[in-house]
């Protein structure tokens, strides 16, 4: 027998912190080190329009416009 009495509050707190992620108001984004989104919550797709499955695989640089200059 095996003791996972750790491992079962470790993926607890885990699913706790995705639903704050999910429920959120503001939008969280996730990258990974090259700086590419692997994961978008909710609020980010009602903020930006890109659904999850358009903006995850992609750089944050898709949220540039072109309508501003660089001091904007």
């Amino acid at each position: 027998m095996r003791d996972i009495t750790e491992r079962k509050r470790a993926a607890e707190k885990q699913a706790v912190l995705a639903r704050a992620a999910e429920q959120a108001a503001e939008a969280i984004v996730i990258t990974d080190p090259r700086g590419d989104f692997v994961y978008v919550n909710p609020a980010f797709e009602r903020v930006s329009g890109w659904k999850s499955e358009e903006a995850v695989g992609q750089n944050p640089r898709i949220l540039k416009s072109g309508e501003q200059d660089g001091a904007f």
